[in-house]
C-alpha cells in the first residue's frame, strides 16, 4: 500500500495512527500541500478533489478521504465492531455529528447528522 499524505494534515495523521496501531506496512509519499502538489495532474488523477490523504491499495485501487480509508482499514478489526449498535457507540455518535457532503450532478451536497440518528436509536424509533 502507498499512503499519499502530508505531515501537517490532521486527517493524514489519523490514518497513519490507525496504520501503526494495526501494524500495517505501507509506503509513505509526501504530497506537499504548500507547494501546490495537490493540484498537479498526477495527484488529481488519484483524487479529483485534490486532497490528501489517498491510500493506494496493492490492487491499484485508490481510496481518498480519511474517513473512507479508516473504515476500509478497520474492517474486520476490533476498531470496527461487527455489531451495528456497537459500531455506533464506538464512533461516539451520541456525542458528535457526522456530515457527508457529496457533490451531485447539479452540484448539491447532502448531509446526514448522526446525532439525529442516535436520538432515534435511543428512543427506539425506526429510521
Amino acid at each position: 500500500m502507498i499512503l499519499y499524505d502530508h505531515p501537517a494534515s490532521a486527517n493524514c495523521l489519523k490514518v497513519r495512527i490507525l496504520l501503526a496501531q494495526l501494524g500495517v506496512s505501507y509506503e509513505r509519499v509526501t504530497v506537499d500541500l504548500f507547494a501546490g502538489e495537490t493540484r498537479r495532474p498526477e495527484h488529481l488523477a488519484r483524487n479529483p478533489d485534490g486532497r490528501v490523504p489517498v491510500l493506494e491499495l496493492d490492487s491499484g485501487e485508490l481510496l481518498p478521504e480519511s474517513a473512507a480509508i479508516m473504515l476500509y482499514l478497520a474492517e474486520g478489526t476490533p476498531y470496527l465492531p461487527e455489531d451495528r449498535l456497537a459500531r455506533v457507540r464506538k464512533a461516539g455518535v451520541e456525542k458528535i455529528g457526522f456530515a457527508w457532503a457529496g457533490e451531485t450532478e447539479r452540484g448539491n451536497s447532502c448531509a446526514i447528522d448522526l446525532r439525529v440518528v442516535a436520538d432515534h436509536i435511543k428512543r427506539g424509533d425506526g429510521i
